[in-house]
Parts: C-alpha cells; sequence; structure tokens
C-alpha cells in the first residue's frame, strides 16, 4: 500500500530506476566539497559542516565518508585535498532535487529549478564539463 503524505501528488510510473542511497553526511560534504572549487582537506570539510549543522563533527566520520565516496568515484583524492567528480555532481543532483519536492510537499511552492539556482546548483553545473576534474597535484 502507498500512502501520500501532506499535499504529496501521486507518483507517475518511473521512467528509470534512481539510486538514493547518499547519507545526509556524504550529500553534506559532496555539497562542501563541489562549492569550494578547490580541493579541500577533511579538515575544512568537517569545519564547514560542523558550521551548518551547530555541532561538532568528527574528523574521524568525516574521513569515513570522504573514503567511501571516493570509492564509489563521487570524490577524487589528490594531496592537496578532495574534489567533486563529473559522476559525483550527476549521482547528486538527483537527491537535491529529491529533497526540494519532499520539502514542497506537493504545493508546487518550489520551484526545483529556482531552488537549486538559490543553492548555487545549477544542473549545468552538476552536469557540465570542467577542466580541473583531473586535477594534477
Amino acid at each position: 500500500m502507498t500512502s501520500i503524505a501532506a499535499n504529496d501528488l501521486p507518483v507517475p510510473p518511473s521512467r528509470h530506476q534512481c539510486a538514493i542511497d547518499m547519507t545526509v553526511l556524504e550529500l553534506a560534504t559532496f555539497l562542501r566539497t563541489y562549492r569550494s572549487g578547490v580541493p579541500s582537506s577533511t579538515g575544512e570539510i568537517a569545519a564547514t559542516l560542523g558550521s551548518w549543522f551547530r555541532c561538532d563533527i568528527d574528523l574521524g566520520t568525516v574521513s569515513g565518508a570522504l573514503s567511501g565516496m571516493v570509492s564509489r568515484g563521487w570524490l577524487t583524492s589528490h594531496a592537496s585535498g578532495f574534489r567533486a567528480t563529473r559522476a559525483g555532481r550527476r549521482h547528486a543532483r538527483g537527491h537535491l532535487q529529491g529533497i526540494v519536492r519532499m520539502l514542497d510537499q506537493g504545493t508546487n511552492y518550489f520551484d526545483v529549478a529556482v531552488m537549486m539556482s538559490m543553492l548555487g546548483i545549477a544542473k549545468a553545473e552538476l552536469d557540465g564539463e570542467h577542466d580541473d576534474e583531473n586535477l594534477d597535484d
């Protein structure tokens, strides 16, 4: 039995299978890394996440998340820090769009493209070509 909460509309049949497998920590870590535009250290990432969530973030927890994200191809590790990959950008986009729709609760007050733009993450940015992806350290 499928239940529909609040004002959410019935879900149309999916055209493709999606993988919703990023944790909140991984999505936040990815966004922090992507937005920085330069390689970021574990400590820098943990400090930013701590400010976003208003708590202390354990370096070991972030380090574990980073290792897993590198192994899945969402981030690359360089001598100077971590960077987002094209595969990571594609993967994160669906998660972000889903979160915006979840917060909207079917009211259609939130336009996904507008919200993504407000978050500073346009589809073109997540899917676009980035020459710096293969940064040589």
